[in-house]
């Protein structure tokens, strides 16, 4: 029996969940000290899972609930469920080609949807976790390879793939790289390749990457998806297909955590009913920020801007499906410092949510200048107006 095969039979052997609740209690460290019968390799390991399990359950609630193995590098880049099985209900077909694998969320989530999944890493270790993970769930369709994409590619000269896939690692020793070319593996090293076996590919990009950049550098880009979670923008998808010269698209999802989501643009007709005496603020989700659509989506709405980012808007009717957050107008005036402060001062507010658009003060400095806590359920707003003068708009929750 080769050590591979040891491991394998030991990870399936061991009671994760018995190990984790007698010794929820410790963490790592404490662990390691504390604990002398454990074999070497799995000293560490079982240490990497007190660790981590208290942040996955939220990330990853379905491997969690299976007592899957976790290493630090491959939770801290994995995709969260969320996000993966979204994407998985987007794409669908035969078979698809993984060239980042990873801890295998992304796997997991499209083995769902397409009846064989091609998952590369070259990092041996990992991917005995994952195989193990993958039996837990019950993923038969996933098959794990030790090789790198550029090492698979070099053998594969006649498969064709519905899809492949690729989240290239971003990180390096002088920070994270938001390039193409930074990335490993390199999209642009592999390109000439993919476009020969792939029937679309797929690229999972940082939300830091410039859409501008994207539109500009890519080739045969289709769409480009800005995926936003818990109003902040989690990733963005770019979608490839040999030979396509048209327009690119730009679409803004917001999912929740009922698995259903928001789309813009989209098809449907947009009326907003229910016109009452309130007056009501919105704030564009920052996917629709990020993808520069946040006046056009106001406008559909009906919802007149506030300022001269595009980003905030008012309209005297009760908010539905909106992509973003939406508050009660209490008072809306023009920003100078011995007002807001008289106003502040005559409402006893000592603690409030400050955010700005195009305003020429830090949130820092506003706080300390007015004394002010940050939360609570006050909500201030600070931009410039589109004739130069700067405003400040006070909302609350209307439910």
């Amino acid at each position: 029996m080769n050590p591979t095969n040891k491991i394998d039979i030991l990870l399936q052997d061991f009671d994760l969940e018995s190990f984790l609740t007698q010794n929820k209690h410790l963490d790592g460290d404490k662990f390691l000290l504390r604990d002398k019968s454990t074999t070497i390799f799995l000293k560490g390991l079982l240490a990497n899972q007190l660790n981590l399990y208290h942040k996955a359950k939220n990330k990853l609630p379905t491997f969690c609930k299976n007592y899957c193995w976790f290493s630090p590098k491959g939770f801290e880049q994995c995709s969260s469920e969320a996000t993966a099985l979204f994407k998985s209900n987007l794409f669908s077909g035969k078979n698809l080609l993984d060239l980042s694998g990873g801890l295998g969320v992304d796997d997991w989530a499209f083995s769902k949807s397409f009846e064989f999944i091609t998952s590369l890493d070259p990092d041996n270790d990992l991917n005995i976790l994952v195989r193990e993970n993958f039996r837990k769930l019950g993923s038969s369709n996933i098959n794990r390879i030790d090789k790198t994409a550029q090492e698979f590619i070099n053998q594969n000269h006649s498969k064709e793939f519905d899809l492949i896939y690729l989240d290239a690692d971003r990180r390096n020793p002088t920070g994270k790289d938001y390039s193409l070319e930074g990335g490993s593996p390199s999209y642009p090293e592999l390109e000439k390749h993919l476009l020969s076996i792939g029937k679309r590919i797929l690229l999972k990009l940082s939300p830091m990457a410039d859409i501008s950049y994207l539109c500009k550098n890519l080739n045969h880009l289709k769409e480009l998806s800005i995926i936003g979670y818990k109003g902040e923008v989690k990733e963005i998808l770019a979608e490839i297909i040999p030979a396509y010269s048209g327009k690119v698209s730009i679409v803004a999802y917001v999912l929740d955590q009922n698995e259903t989501f928001l789309k813009w643009p989209n098809a449907n007709t947009i009326l907003e009913p229910n016109i009452t005496d309130d007056l009501y603020f919105f704030e564009t989700h920052n996917t629709l920020v990020k993808s520069s659509l946040s006046k056009e989506y106001l406008s559909a709405k009906g919802i007149e801007t506030w300022g001269v980012s595009g980003i905030f808007g008012m309209a005297r009717f009760e908010p539905k499906e909106f992509m973003g957050r939406t508050l009660k107008v209490v008072c809306t005036m023009p920003y100078q410092k011995s007002e807001f402060k008289r106003y502040l001062k005559s409402l006893e507010i000592k603690q409030a949510n400050f955010t700005k658009r195009q305003f020429p003060t830090q949130i820092e400095t506003l706080r300390k200048t007015f004394g002010i806590l940050e939360g609570g359920d006050d909500y201030f707003f600070f931009t410039e107006m589109t004739d130069g003068s700067l405003a400040v708009c006070h909302c609350g929750k209307f439910n």
